[in-house]
């Protein structure tokens, strides 16, 4: 969005106060909901992830700030994503809730109004500053205790979404609407029951959008990786990563620069299935090269002594088929791209390294050192901040 949006969204984030410390009942209910993906964490375990995950969202604060609003321009903005995750966090409190909730049945607006406000669907996918303030003064329910405005919906919502709104959908924004809804009155009716737990609120909110941000920010530093998202901190670890460096790590890791370099291999080619599936069964009862040799047949891979090299894969699709079958079994018949049937019967595979001035071996090296470094710099970063804050 525009900046003067991002930064509206910015400050008016409820969510943005952090804190060092949880009660004891606040880490046991945390430690409950995870316990629904993984049975044996512990207590501790749970109060250190709580406590790193604060420090993520104290980092996003000043290094990433538009996480906090958004992570995509394609995605919902990230209120929505804590509001949904503090929903599966309330719900269990109220087993009964959704019975207890209240529907917006209509909206203070026609489609019509609905198209005439919205316009044409942008080109970039954003609205002016200008057209947003507009939004914010059409009012999309008649409640005096708590209002919905259509920038609100609008901003919170997809790319995909809000195009539906762009297309008139009022289905969708009756949904979105009542979604939003929903959530207040849950936050509402869970207050009470928060307080009687020892619960805060407030805490559970950072907890929530803490836990949201955490992946892009774990990526930001280098330490997960991140669909379609390229770490900072990797890039500019990766270009001071030294050819002594490299040298270093390819000494201590050779194994991992280790590749299939031959494959010791047989194959016949046969024009139909019948014929393929006829010498695949001899051939597994009795002998390879006396089924050749009693049907005059041609072994294909003859003519390299059956010795296939890795450069040959390139153009040869029977000889990629022979690198990626196991070694030392006869393969059942399997379709080529033209249409015939081939059987393979494979022997030894013989493994090489590759040498150190290779392109293989400089990316893997690099990518590899800068993610160590990425490690140690986020364990130091992380540990002096506990030491600070605690």
């Amino acid at each position: 969005m525009k900046l003067l949006t991002f930064l509206a969204g910015i400050f008016c984030l409820p969510a943005l106060a952090m804190t060092t410390h949880f009660s004891s009942q606040e880490i046991e209910f945390m430690k409950s909901f995870y316990q629904q993906e993984n049975s044996d964490i512990t207590y501790q375990e749970v109060e250190k992830q709580l406590l790193e995950d604060q420090f993520l969202l104290s980092e996003a604060k000043l290094k990433q700030p538009h996480l906090l609003v958004r992570q995509s321009n394609v995605g919902f903005d990230t209120k929505f994503h804590v509001r949904r995750y503090l929903s599966t966090l309330l719900t269990p409190l109220i087993p009964t809730i959704k019975a207890k909730f209240k529907d917006i049945k209509t909206l203070n607006i026609t489609q019509n109004e609905l198209q005439f406000n919205l316009g044409q669907y942008p080109n970039d996918g954003m609205l002016s500053d200008i057209k947003i303030e507009k939004l914010k003064q059409v009012q999309l329910i008649s409640n005096p205790s708590y209002q919905i405005s259509l920038a609100q919906i609008y901003l919170s919502l997809s790319m995909q979404s809000r195009f539906k709104l762009h297309q008139g959908d009022m289905k969708e924004l009756l949904r979105q609407v009542n979604q939003t809804y929903h959530f207040e009155q849950l936050k509402h009716l869970s207050q009470p029951i928060l307080k009687d737990k020892n619960l805060s609120y407030l805490h559970l909110n950072s907890i929530a959008l803490a836990y949201i941000l955490r992946t892009p920010m774990q990526n930001y530093f280098g330490i997960t990786d991140l669909m379609h998202s390229q770490s900072i901190t990797l890039d500019r670890l990766s270009k001071n990563v030294s050819k002594a460096e490299i040298a270093d790590y390819y000494k201590n890791n050779m194994q991992r620069f280790k590749y299939l370099a031959q494959v010791h291999s047989h194959a016949i080619f046969f024009n139909t299935q019948e014929e393929a599936t006829d010498f695949y069964i001899k051939a597994k009862s009795s002998s390879w090269h006396k089924n050749i040799n009693d049907n005059n047949l041609v072994d294909i891979f003859s003519i390299y002594q059956n010795k296939l090299t890795r450069a040959l894969t390139e153009s040869d699709w029977s000889i990629q088929t022979a690198f990626n079958l196991r070694d030392n079994t006869i393969s059942p018949p399997i379709r080529s791209p033209k249409g015939r049937w081939l059987v393979v019967n494979n022997g030894d595979k013989n493994y090489d390294i590759y040498p150190l001035n290779t392109e293989t071996v400089r990316y893997q090296a690099i990518k590899s050192i800068a993610k160590r470094t990425a490690q140690q710099h986020y364990d130091n970063k992380l540990k002096n901040w506990l030491a600070h804050k605690l």
